[in-house]
Order: structure tokens, then sequence, then C-alpha cells
């Protein structure tokens, strides 16, 4: 028996949501070559355009004189109005009109491609949700078959419990906490204020040893500086985040130019944050950024700020750099293609971050 009441899991959400949007884009394709392959009745659209509530109508520019002037020579629908030819017997239709039905059928015709294009993305983006809920559900049997082999007995005393949130210094952990709204709102309203500097001391002394520097355009130009009534400026173009290797941020701020990493730019804050890890006891050696290979003179070597980091590029620009080597970066194939090269990232994080008891356990030999 179904259960209509169990909440959904996540996958299944999610097969439901690809599931309705791709119903709603076929019904809206179908719809849409009807209108494209049919034609207008001038009757229709006159009766429409004699009441002036009804805003949106097509063909702007024809008016009711215009349609009745078409109908008079004989011209019911709009394409008839294109195939018509007689200009010299019928003086009052000009041939410019034809130009606003053909934009209009033009129009609806690239409507139609547009929703053919949404269709294809939606099934593909559920093949690839397909192919890697099998995958999964491969992996979890696999997994069930290996811990039925291990024939390892427990012992249920209690019921059994969700898991604890992991510490506040697991990096393999996570460490979300939930608050009410209106704790949210109050933070927003006024402790954000009051502990601001608290908050600043508190990020100023977090360890690293790999610094993950990410600039941001978005947010920026929309914070805005009032001068007075109706008078306001941007003063900021661009917004930089740093954090250490457990995702922990340590610095933010934002600057009135683009990316720089100069003596206008982040350069001296990077100084400074140089000289509070050396007060720490820390020593960076791996800078992850969006352009390595044109900072990377500036970071590191003999004048750089960090001397002995290595400089990378980040995961995500990593990944686009594939997308030359890719024939259709929207295909089936690719849509794989990036979720196994993302899970190979997420697969080899784990296996470097496993715990002191695995390493152990890999280092025993075997029998």
């Amino acid at each position: 028996m179904i259960n209509f009441t169990a909440p959904l899991s996540p996958q299944e959400k999610k097969r439901r949501t690809l599931t309705d949007d791709l119903a709603r884009a076929r019904r809206d394709l179908n719809g849409a070559r009807d209108r494209a392959s049919g034609d207008v009745n001038f009757a229709q659209i006159f009766k429409r355009k004699s009441n002036r509530n009804n805003l949106g109508q097509p063909f702007k520019g024809i008016g009711k004189q215009k349609i009745l002037a078409m109908i008079g020579a004989g011209i019911s629908t709009a394409r008839e109005m294109i195939a018509f030819n007689d200009y010299t017997g019928h003086p009052d239709v000009l041939p410019q009109w034809r130009d606003v039905f053909v934009e209009y059928f033009d129009k609806l015709q690239e409507n139609v491609m547009v929703l053919e294009a949404k269709v294809e993305s939606i099934q593909s983006e559920l093949e690839v949700f397909q192919i890697a809920e099998a995958m999964f559900r491969i992996e979890e049997e696999v997994d069930l078959e290996d811990n039925s082999d291990m024939n390892v007995t427990t012992e249920a005393t209690e019921e059994e419990k969700p898991p604890v949130f992991s510490g506040i210094l697991d990096p393999c952990g996570w460490n979300l906490r939930c608050v009410s709204k209106s704790t949210i709102d109050r933070v927003m309203a006024t402790n954000a204020a009051h502990r601001k500097e608290v908050q600043m001391a508190k990020m100023q002394n977090i360890p690293a040893s790999v610094l993950k520097i990410d600039w941001s355009y978005k947010l920026a130009p929309k914070i805005k500086v009032y001068t007075g009534r109706g008078q306001s400026f941007a003063p900021f173009k661009s917004s930089v985040n740093v954090h250490n290797e457990n995702a922990m941020c340590m610095f933010w701020k934002c600057y009135p130019t683009a990316e720089s990493y100069g003596p206008k730019g982040m350069g001296p804050d990077l100084k400074r944050m140089k000289e509070r890890l050396d007060h720490l006891g820390c020593k960076v050696k791996l800078v992850y950024v969006d352009n390595c290979c044109s900072v990377r003179n500036m970071l590191t070597g003999p004048e750089g700020i960090f001397p002995e980091a290595l400089i990378k590029l980040d995961g995500w620009h990593w990944m686009e750099r594939w997308k030359p080597a890719l024939n259709d970066a929207k295909s089936t194939e690719a849509m794989v293609f990036w979720h196994l090269i993302r899970a190979s990232a997420v697969l080899h994080r784990r296996w470097r971050n496993r715990t002191c008891s695995e390493k152990a356990s890999e280092e025993v030999p075997a029998g």
C-alpha cells in the first residue's frame, strides 16, 4: 500500500519536479505548434480590438479600419493576407501590412524552437538523473552485500536516533544549525551590529594552511550609499571572500575596483592576512584562485605575498576548462560526464580527509 502522507526523499522530489516540468514543457510545446501551424481569423481580431479593455492583442499597427479593408478585399485570415498579391485591384490594402503578419508567424516559430530546446534540455536532465539514480542504487546494493558478508553483530539497546551534528572543527562533517525567523530578524536588526567586533576578532584568529579566494560581481554593485533624498551611488564594483581548508570564512571585503591583487586591490589585505597567520604559527601552502595563470607571479615567488605557496585553479573553473573538449556541453553524454567528474572530485576529497582509523586499516596487510 502506498503511503501518501509519508515525506518524500530529495531524490523523489527531484524526480517528480523534473517529470512535472517535462510534462508542462511538452504541453506548452504542443500549444505553440498548434498556434504556429494554425491561422488567425480577422473577424475575431476585429471583435477583440473593438473592446479597449483587451490589451496586448496581436498585429500591432493593424486597426479596425485596416481589418475592414482587408475583409472587403476578400481576405479573411492572416495567411490569406500573406499570400495576397492583387494590390492594384484593391488600392486600400497596402503591401507593407503583409510584413506585420509575417513577423507574427516568425515569432511563433521562434517560440516553438525555444520550447523544443527546453523540452530536450529537461528530458536530458531527467535521463541523467535516472542514470545517476541507477548508479547510486547499485552502489547501495554493493554496500549492503559487503556489510552482510562482514557478519557484524550489534545489540540494539535503544531506539535508533538520527546522527547528531559534528563538531565545529570537524572538516568532514556538517556545522548547520537552524534558527527561527524571529531569531534571524533579531540578529539582522541588533545582534549583528553589537557583535560585529567580536565576530571579526574570531574570524581573524582562524588558522589556515590552504586559502580559497573567490571574487563576486553580483552583490557589490547593489550596495547603495544614500547622500540625500533621492540621491545615492554605488561605491563598490566587486566583493571577495577567503575560506580556509575547512570551508571557514577568514576574510571578506568589498572593493571599488574589479578583481585585482595589486596595491589598489586586495594586495595590502593579503599582506596583513599573511602577518596574522604568521602570528598564529600557520604557513600557507596552497592558494586556490579564479585565474591562476595571470596572478601566480603576484601571489608566489621571491616577490610574492606567499613565497612558498602553490597557486592552483579552483574546482569550478577547472571543470569549466573541459567545455572546449565537448562537442555539445548540454547533451546527455556531457551531463553524464559532468556528473562523473564531480563525483570523482568528491570521492577524492573524502579519501584525502579519511580518519586515522581508516588510514590504519589500509596499512594492515590482508590475511
